[in-house]
Protein backbone atom coordinates (compact mmCIF):
# COMPACT_ATOMS: atom_id res chain seq x y z
CA UNK A 1 0.00 0.00 0.00
CA UNK A 2 1.84 3.45 -0.82
CA UNK A 3 2.15 5.83 2.11
CA UNK A 4 -0.08 8.81 2.49
CA UNK A 5 1.59 12.26 0.61
CA UNK A 6 2.71 13.31 4.20
CA UNK A 7 4.47 10.35 4.92
CA UNK A 8 6.38 10.31 1.38
CA UNK A 9 7.36 14.23 1.58
CA UNK A 10 8.45 13.87 4.72
CA UNK A 11 12.24 12.34 2.41
CA UNK A 12 12.75 13.16 -1.17
CA UNK A 13 10.34 11.37 -4.05
CA UNK A 14 10.49 11.63 -7.25
CA UNK A 15 7.30 11.24 -9.56
CA UNK A 16 7.82 10.06 -12.97
CA UNK A 17 5.06 10.95 -15.62
CA UNK A 18 4.62 8.56 -19.05
CA UNK A 19 2.53 8.95 -21.89
CA UNK A 20 -0.54 7.20 -19.39
CA UNK A 21 -0.82 9.69 -17.37
CA UNK A 22 -1.09 12.63 -19.98
CA UNK A 23 -4.25 10.26 -21.79
CA UNK A 24 -6.77 11.55 -19.37
CA UNK A 25 -6.22 14.61 -20.47
CA UNK A 26 -6.47 13.31 -24.06
CA UNK A 27 -2.81 13.31 -25.07
CA UNK A 28 -1.50 10.39 -27.48
CA UNK A 29 0.17 7.37 -26.46
CA UNK A 30 2.94 7.19 -28.29
CA UNK A 31 1.46 5.02 -31.05
CA UNK A 32 -1.31 7.73 -32.03
CA UNK A 33 1.37 10.26 -32.00
CA UNK A 34 3.23 8.67 -34.77
CA UNK A 35 -0.22 8.38 -36.75
CA UNK A 36 -0.48 12.41 -35.79
CA UNK A 37 2.79 13.30 -37.16
CA UNK A 38 2.37 11.35 -40.38
CA UNK A 39 -0.94 13.59 -40.71
CA UNK A 40 0.87 16.31 -40.29
CA UNK A 41 2.57 15.79 -42.68
CA UNK A 42 0.77 14.94 -45.31
CA UNK A 43 -1.16 18.58 -44.56
CA UNK A 44 1.44 20.17 -46.40
CA UNK A 45 1.25 23.45 -43.55
CA UNK A 46 3.67 25.31 -41.83
CA UNK A 47 5.55 26.34 -44.68
CA UNK A 48 7.69 23.50 -44.68
CA UNK A 49 9.73 23.60 -48.79
CA UNK A 50 12.21 20.84 -48.14
CA UNK A 51 10.11 17.60 -50.01
CA UNK A 52 13.22 15.54 -49.12
CA UNK A 53 12.74 15.88 -45.21
CA UNK A 54 9.43 15.36 -45.54
CA UNK A 55 9.67 12.30 -47.62
CA UNK A 56 12.49 10.88 -45.09
CA UNK A 57 10.36 11.62 -42.55
CA UNK A 58 7.32 10.03 -44.09
CA UNK A 59 9.40 6.51 -44.85
CA UNK A 60 10.52 6.45 -41.37
CA UNK A 61 7.12 6.78 -39.67
CA UNK A 62 5.28 4.58 -41.72
CA UNK A 63 7.98 2.02 -41.86
CA UNK A 64 9.23 2.06 -38.33
CA UNK A 65 9.06 -1.32 -35.96
CA UNK A 66 7.08 -2.45 -33.60
CA UNK A 67 9.85 -2.00 -31.23
CA UNK A 68 11.25 1.65 -32.32
CA UNK A 69 10.42 4.20 -31.16
CA UNK A 70 10.26 8.01 -32.82
CA UNK A 71 12.52 9.19 -30.39
CA UNK A 72 14.97 6.87 -31.56
CA UNK A 73 14.51 7.82 -34.98
CA UNK A 74 14.69 11.27 -34.86
CA UNK A 75 18.41 10.41 -33.85
CA UNK A 76 19.14 9.31 -36.98
CA UNK A 77 18.16 12.43 -38.71
CA UNK A 78 20.15 15.58 -40.40
CA UNK A 79 20.42 18.35 -38.73
CA UNK A 80 17.90 19.92 -41.67
CA UNK A 81 15.60 17.35 -41.49
CA UNK A 82 15.71 17.55 -37.53
CA UNK A 83 14.50 21.06 -37.96
CA UNK A 84 11.41 19.69 -40.16
CA UNK A 85 10.97 17.39 -37.15
CA UNK A 86 11.02 20.04 -34.26
CA UNK A 87 8.26 21.99 -36.10
CA UNK A 88 5.98 19.08 -36.97
CA UNK A 89 6.44 17.58 -32.86
CA UNK A 90 5.71 21.09 -31.84
CA UNK A 91 2.39 22.24 -33.54
CA UNK A 92 0.99 18.29 -33.21
CA UNK A 93 1.73 18.62 -28.95
CA UNK A 94 0.46 22.16 -29.14
CA UNK A 95 -2.77 21.38 -31.10
CA UNK A 96 -3.62 18.78 -28.06
CA UNK A 97 -2.63 21.60 -25.38
CA UNK A 98 -5.06 23.46 -27.10
CA UNK A 99 -7.52 21.06 -27.10
CA UNK A 100 -6.67 20.27 -23.70
CA UNK A 101 -7.27 23.77 -22.80
CA UNK A 102 -10.67 24.28 -24.44
CA UNK A 103 -12.16 21.47 -22.95
CA UNK A 104 -11.52 22.59 -19.28
CA UNK A 105 -10.64 18.93 -18.26
CA UNK A 106 -10.23 18.44 -14.92
CA UNK A 107 -8.71 15.15 -12.97
CA UNK A 108 -5.87 13.86 -11.18
CA UNK A 109 -3.30 16.25 -11.83
CA UNK A 110 -5.52 19.03 -9.82
CA UNK A 111 -6.40 16.58 -7.24
CA UNK A 112 -2.53 15.81 -6.50
CA UNK A 113 -2.23 20.09 -6.23
CA UNK A 114 -4.56 20.35 -3.89
CA UNK A 115 -3.33 17.87 -2.03
CA UNK A 116 0.26 19.01 -2.19
CA UNK A 117 -1.20 22.58 -1.07
CA UNK A 118 -3.22 21.25 1.46
CA UNK A 119 0.44 20.10 3.46
CA UNK A 120 1.79 23.37 2.36
CA UNK A 121 -1.31 25.07 4.32
CA UNK A 122 -0.87 22.60 6.97
CA UNK A 123 2.66 24.20 7.75
CA UNK A 124 0.83 27.52 9.20
CA UNK A 125 3.83 29.71 6.81
CA UNK A 126 6.49 27.86 8.55
CA UNK A 127 9.14 28.78 5.76
CA UNK A 128 11.30 26.23 6.68
CA UNK A 129 8.54 23.68 6.43
CA UNK A 130 7.32 24.76 3.16
CA UNK A 131 10.79 24.91 1.67
CA UNK A 132 11.34 21.30 2.70
CA UNK A 133 7.88 20.25 1.29
CA UNK A 134 9.30 22.17 -1.81
CA UNK A 135 12.23 20.92 -2.58
CA UNK A 136 11.26 17.32 -1.59
CA UNK A 137 8.69 16.79 -4.65
CA UNK A 138 10.60 16.29 -7.66
CA UNK A 139 8.55 15.60 -11.12
CA UNK A 140 9.71 14.17 -14.21
CA UNK A 141 8.18 13.75 -17.32
CA UNK A 142 8.79 11.96 -20.59
CA UNK A 143 5.91 13.51 -22.07
CA UNK A 144 6.56 16.76 -24.37
CA UNK A 145 3.52 18.19 -23.33
CA UNK A 146 2.76 20.77 -20.41
CA UNK A 147 -0.41 19.22 -18.83
CA UNK A 148 1.29 18.79 -15.48
CA UNK A 149 3.25 21.86 -15.58
CA UNK A 150 0.81 24.11 -16.58
CA UNK A 151 -2.32 23.03 -13.81
CA UNK A 152 0.04 22.33 -11.05
CA UNK A 153 1.95 25.52 -10.94
CA UNK A 154 -1.09 27.66 -11.48
CA UNK A 155 -2.83 25.80 -8.23
CA UNK A 156 -0.22 25.66 -5.77
CA UNK A 157 1.51 29.20 -6.61
CA UNK A 158 -1.72 30.67 -6.51
CA UNK A 159 -3.01 28.78 -3.16
CA UNK A 160 0.29 29.63 -1.84
CA UNK A 161 -0.05 33.07 -2.39
CA UNK A 162 -3.17 33.25 -0.35
CA UNK A 163 -1.87 31.99 2.79
CA UNK A 164 0.85 34.21 2.79
CA UNK A 165 0.46 37.38 5.07
CA UNK A 166 3.25 39.69 4.04
CA UNK A 167 3.28 41.25 1.09
CA UNK A 168 5.30 40.27 -1.49
CA UNK A 169 6.41 36.82 0.40
CA UNK A 170 5.69 34.58 -1.86
CA UNK A 171 7.47 36.70 -4.49
CA UNK A 172 10.68 37.03 -2.00
CA UNK A 173 10.94 33.78 -0.81
CA UNK A 174 9.24 31.28 -1.93
CA UNK A 175 8.73 31.63 -5.80
CA UNK A 176 12.76 31.25 -5.81
CA UNK A 177 12.40 27.98 -4.46
CA UNK A 178 9.66 27.09 -7.02
CA UNK A 179 12.02 27.84 -9.84
CA UNK A 180 15.10 26.34 -8.14
CA UNK A 181 14.04 22.93 -6.63
CA UNK A 182 10.52 22.12 -7.03
CA UNK A 183 10.96 21.58 -11.00
CA UNK A 184 9.13 19.87 -13.67
CA UNK A 185 11.79 18.26 -15.48
CA UNK A 186 11.39 17.40 -19.05
CA UNK A 187 14.32 15.07 -20.46
CA UNK A 188 12.74 15.02 -23.77
CA UNK A 189 12.10 18.66 -23.96
CA UNK A 190 8.91 20.92 -24.09
CA UNK A 191 7.63 23.73 -25.77
CA UNK A 192 9.04 25.82 -22.80
CA UNK A 193 8.18 26.62 -19.41
CA UNK A 194 4.55 26.51 -17.83
CA UNK A 195 2.65 28.06 -20.34
CA UNK A 196 0.79 30.22 -18.03
CA UNK A 197 1.07 33.77 -18.24
CA UNK A 198 0.08 34.66 -14.75
CA UNK A 199 1.58 32.02 -12.76
CA UNK A 200 4.82 31.16 -15.19
CA UNK A 201 7.94 29.00 -14.75
CA UNK A 202 10.40 29.92 -17.12
CA UNK A 203 12.59 27.06 -16.30
CA UNK A 204 11.22 23.83 -16.21
CA UNK A 205 14.21 22.09 -16.77
CA UNK A 206 14.32 20.40 -20.68
CA UNK A 207 17.21 18.65 -22.56
CA UNK A 208 20.11 20.66 -23.06
CA UNK A 209 18.90 22.44 -19.93
CA UNK A 210 18.38 25.86 -22.12
CA UNK A 211 17.34 28.84 -20.07
CA UNK A 212 15.65 30.74 -23.01
CA UNK A 213 12.92 29.32 -24.33
CA UNK A 214 10.36 30.40 -25.76
CA UNK A 215 7.02 32.36 -24.38
CA UNK A 216 4.48 29.97 -25.54
CA UNK A 217 0.87 29.87 -23.82
CA UNK A 218 -0.65 26.79 -23.42
CA UNK A 219 -2.22 25.64 -26.45
CA UNK A 220 -1.42 29.02 -28.43
CA UNK A 221 -0.58 27.72 -31.86
CA UNK A 222 -0.10 31.87 -32.65
CA UNK A 223 2.96 32.12 -29.94
CA UNK A 224 4.40 28.87 -31.67
CA UNK A 225 4.60 30.31 -34.88
CA UNK A 226 5.39 33.65 -34.08
CA UNK A 227 8.62 31.82 -31.99
CA UNK A 228 9.80 29.43 -34.80
CA UNK A 229 9.27 32.78 -37.35
CA UNK A 230 11.62 34.95 -35.06
CA UNK A 231 14.10 31.41 -35.35
CA UNK A 232 13.60 30.56 -31.84
CA UNK A 233 12.94 26.94 -31.69
CA UNK A 234 11.04 25.09 -28.76
CA UNK A 235 13.58 23.00 -27.00
CA UNK A 236 11.69 19.45 -27.98
CA UNK A 237 14.28 17.30 -28.84
CA UNK A 238 13.53 13.38 -28.71
CA UNK A 239 16.42 11.81 -27.14
CA UNK A 240 17.42 8.52 -27.41
CA UNK A 241 17.65 6.52 -24.00
CA UNK A 242 19.86 3.72 -25.12
CA UNK A 243 22.54 5.99 -26.56
CA UNK A 244 25.18 7.23 -24.47
CA UNK A 245 23.99 10.89 -25.29
CA UNK A 246 25.00 14.04 -23.32
CA UNK A 247 21.33 14.42 -21.88
CA UNK A 248 22.24 17.42 -18.98
CA UNK A 249 18.59 16.51 -18.29
CA UNK A 250 18.93 12.67 -17.66
CA UNK A 251 22.01 13.29 -15.87
CA UNK A 252 20.43 15.52 -13.20
CA UNK A 253 17.31 13.36 -12.69
CA UNK A 254 19.08 10.80 -12.35
CA UNK A 255 21.24 12.57 -9.30
CA UNK A 256 18.69 13.04 -7.50
CA UNK A 257 16.70 9.56 -8.29
CA UNK A 258 19.69 8.30 -6.44
CA UNK A 259 18.63 10.44 -3.63
CA UNK A 260 15.19 9.76 -3.40
CA UNK A 261 14.16 7.30 -0.67
CA UNK A 262 10.91 6.66 -2.76
CA UNK A 263 9.18 7.12 -6.45
CA UNK A 264 5.62 6.93 -7.91
CA UNK A 265 6.00 6.12 -11.07
CA UNK A 266 2.64 6.28 -13.89
CA UNK A 267 2.24 5.65 -17.19
CA UNK A 268 5.08 3.99 -18.44
CA UNK A 269 5.37 0.39 -19.91
CA UNK A 270 7.82 -2.43 -18.53
CA UNK A 271 9.51 -1.74 -21.79
CA UNK A 272 9.19 2.08 -21.15
CA UNK A 273 10.93 2.18 -18.32
CA UNK A 274 13.68 -0.52 -18.61
CA UNK A 275 14.48 1.38 -22.15
CA UNK A 276 14.76 4.68 -20.47
CA UNK A 277 17.87 6.16 -19.15
CA UNK A 278 16.79 6.70 -15.86
CA UNK A 279 17.85 4.36 -12.91
CA UNK A 280 15.61 3.62 -9.95
CA UNK A 281 18.21 0.95 -8.51
CA UNK A 282 19.08 3.06 -5.00
CA UNK A 283 15.84 3.92 -4.42
CA UNK A 284 13.63 1.84 -1.63
CA UNK A 285 10.12 2.12 -3.17
CA UNK A 286 9.02 2.59 -6.26
CA UNK A 287 5.40 2.39 -6.34
CA UNK A 288 4.72 1.59 -10.02
CA UNK A 289 0.82 2.09 -12.01
CA UNK A 290 1.25 -1.32 -14.01
CA UNK A 291 0.84 -4.68 -13.18
CA UNK A 292 4.10 -6.17 -13.02
CA UNK A 293 7.59 -6.19 -11.02
CA UNK A 294 9.51 -4.37 -13.43
CA UNK A 295 12.68 -4.42 -10.37
CA UNK A 296 12.63 -6.29 -7.09
CA UNK A 297 11.99 -2.51 -5.40
CA UNK A 298 9.10 -1.89 -7.64
CA UNK A 299 5.75 -2.38 -6.12
CA UNK A 300 2.62 -2.80 -9.01
CA UNK A 301 -0.22 -0.98 -7.93
CA UNK A 302 -2.19 -1.71 -11.00
CA UNK A 303 -4.14 1.41 -10.97
CA UNK A 304 -4.57 4.17 -13.23
CA UNK A 305 -3.50 7.88 -12.12
CA UNK A 306 -6.62 8.92 -9.98
CA UNK A 307 -6.73 5.89 -8.75
CA UNK A 308 -3.02 6.38 -7.36
CA UNK A 309 -3.89 9.87 -6.25
CA UNK A 310 -6.76 9.44 -4.47
CA UNK A 311 -4.90 7.05 -2.16
CA UNK A 312 -2.35 9.55 -0.96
Amino acid sequence: MIPKLNELLEHQTTIVLGAGASKDYGFPLWNDLKTDLIEELNKGTHNIKDEKAKDWWRDALENMSENDTIDRIATEASEDYFKVFQILLSYVICNYENRDFLSGNSGWIEIFAERFFELLEAANSDSEKIKNLLQNLKIVTLNYDRAFDYRFYGIVQKRLQSILTKPREFQKHYEPIFEKACIVYHPHGSLGGSGSKEFSIPHSYTYLNRNSLPGIDYGNSGDLRRSIDQGIMPPILPVDDLLEADNGTYNEVNNFLNNSRYAICIGLSENGIKNSALDFSKIDKVYYSGNTKVEDNFEPLNLRASEIIEML
